[in-house]
């Protein structure tokens, strides 16, 4: 009679030290590789969130110019970011006076939930003749569409204005 060597025949359970190693380690060189590339596809969008909401609140600030014959007045920067006034986005305390909720439902806010804070968030000024409206220290990359560079802060905003407010 043959003897069956046991540990030939027995079958093995679980994962080696050395494979749940090697598992981890492409499981993190994978993540490394993916991640930065979602933190840059999502600032990307965020940016373009801003320059709709750039476009929304410019559509509707030609709509009350065109039934009041003045734009909403602001002599001095008012948004929603707390160095500009902290103001809300409804009609209660809008960061543009007389839009909502006539002109647009609610007023935008930044797309990055860190946002509003100090002086980053979105602004807006008006002597009622021209105005200017700022994605304000937010955007991560420069605007690639002309409408939307500021010359006076090129590197850190997104603007809309009228073409007297365009060099505020």
């Amino acid at each position: 009679m043959k003897l069956i060597n046991q540990k030939s025949t027995a079958r093995r359970a679980g994962f080696s030290l050395m494979e749940l190693i090697i598992v981890l380690l492409i499981i993190v060189t994978i993540a490394g590789i993916a991640l930065p590339r979602f933190g840059k596809a999502t600032e990307r969008a965020n940016d373009t969130r801003r320059i709709a909401d750039l476009n929304t609140i410019q559509k509707a600030l030609e709509l009350y110019f065109a039934e009041n014959g003045t734009y909403p007045l602001a002599a001095d920067w008012s948004g929603d970011a707390p160095s500009y006034g902290g103001h809300g986005y409804t009609a209660t305390d809008p960061y543009i006076l007389g839009l909502v909720p006539d002109f647009i439902e609610m007023l935008p806010r930044d797309p990055n939930k860190a946002y509003p804070a100090e002086s980053h968030g979105y602004i807006y000024k008006s002597d009622g003749k021209d105005y200017k409206v700022l994605a304000h220290e937010t955007p991560t990359s420069f605007p690639t569409d002309h409408r939307f560079f500021d010359s006076a802060r090129p590197t850190w905003a997104y603007q809309v204005s009228s073409k007297g407010g365009a060099n505020w």
